[in-house]
């Protein structure tokens, strides 16, 4: 019996914007970022698909503005970012629906850049919660 490698993160056509949208910005997916001439709703994220398996790393990369950040905070459970459309599982879960702490203990956060310095907190303990 052959077992079928399954991603362990999996985002399908996930959108987030910023207002309601219209039926123009809906049509044109060329309003990829920026602001709707119509409706004036901001698209941030748009159909974006990504596969993540065991033992890879995803690596996400795009100028300022692109969307990383806002589709890193919707993965980690920032309430202040909502998905429109789309899903994403975690192996095979429904992440969208899982608390934001549910996502820390299983091992899914936002890491910055230069965090801020805990007295006592190494970086290597601070990668190990």
């Amino acid at each position: 019996m052959t077992q079928t490698r399954q991603p362990i993160l999996e985002g399908r056509k996930i959108t987030v914007r910023f207002g309601p949208g219209c039926d123009y910005c809906r049509s044109h997916p060329e309003i990829e970022k920026g602001r709707c001439p119509h409706c004036h709703t901001i698209w941030a994220v748009r159909d974006v698909d990504f596969q993540l398996y065991p033992g890879e790393i995803l690596g996400i990369v795009g100028e300022s503005g692109s969307g990383k950040s806002t589709l890193a905070s919707v993965l980690a459970g920032n309430e202040r970012f909502e998905v429109t459309e789309g899903e994403v599982l975690f192996e095979g879960r429904d992440l969208l629906g899982m608390p934001v702490e549910e996502r820390a203990r299983a091992g899914l956060f936002l890491g910055f850049q230069y965090p801020v310095e805990i007295p006592g907190v190494t970086m290597a303990n601070f990668m190990k919660l």
